[in-house]
């Protein structure tokens, strides 16, 4: 699948695309999928070869992508477990619960940690297995500490579209049960992406829930479509079948 979309920002300079199947590439910032090319001003005429998007046009191609994902139910069928997936709960959970404890510094009583295991073995266990990890005075169950975990564990070289959706996971989680559970700013605060001055945390929600919304939409209207499915083979399954009715007598007969 190859699909063009437009730039709601930046329309006078490139245009967007979607390519389902891109060629294999390891200088990609944010997703291989996630293409641009250059337009010159002259509509959706591309006039370039297309290029993985860098991270500083993510937030206008999210943005912009949710346009394409309204027009295009085959679209948002690509791409819809991008936005809806989230990281399982007893991972964010364990996350959470990982703290350096006075006492760790003792090499003899040092802790180890991975977060695929979900498990914190003592120093014979942990230390020569490389699924875990030695726990370390940054690990304070701080949002902070909880992406940089899960991060690790999610993929050895993450790309943009990955720390947007291990962050995201955390402040959803967080704002679950905001009264028990430790704060989290907002996924690009989390990420510290607004530094620069060029967009904030609000605007990069937008753009990410404007998508996630039409995924969502696109995943009830298909379970309603089975249920509805499932409803009328039922229906068939219950109603009997019209009892036969013999014709009357003629009077020739009688």
């Amino acid at each position: 699948m190859y699909v063009k979309f437009p730039s709601l920002a930046h329309s006078a300079e490139h245009g967007y695309a979607f390519e389902s199947r891109p060629e294999w590439s390891s200088n990609v910032q944010v997703d291989s999928r996630f293409r641009m090319f250059q337009t010159y001003g002259d509509g959706m005429t591309q006039h370039s070869p297309d290029w993985a998007i860098t991270r500083e046009h993510m937030l206008d191609y999210l943005a912009s992508l949710s346009r394409a994902m309204l027009n295009s139910s085959e679209l948002t069928e690509e791409l819809r477990s991008d936005f809806t997936q989230r990281v399982p709960l007893d991972r964010l959970n364990f996350a959470a619960s990982v703290k350096y404890k006075t006492g760790d510094e003792d090499w003899t009583k040092r802790r180890y940690v991975s977060i695929g295991e979900q498990a914190i073995v003592g120093r014979k266990k942990g230390e020569y297995d490389k699924r875990y990890e030695e726990i370390q005075t940054w690990m304070n169950g701080s949002a902070e500490s909880m992406y940089r975990l899960i991060i690790a564990n999610e993929t050895q070289f993450p790309k943009a579209m990955d720390c947007y959706f291990v962050a995201v996971s955390i402040y959803d989680w967080y704002s679950a049960d905001s009264r028990n559970r430790v704060w989290s700013p907002r996924p690009a605060d989390l990420l510290e992406w607004c530094k620069d001055g060029k967009s904030d945390a609000l605007a990069w929600e937008n753009a990410w829930e404007s998508c996630e919304h039409i995924a969502q939409a696109h995943n009830s209207a298909k379970r309603a479509e089975i249920a509805f499915r499932n409803y009328m083979r039922g229906l068939e399954q219950r109603t009997p079948a019209p009892a036969t009715v013999e014709a009357p007598a003629s009077e020739s007969a009688a």
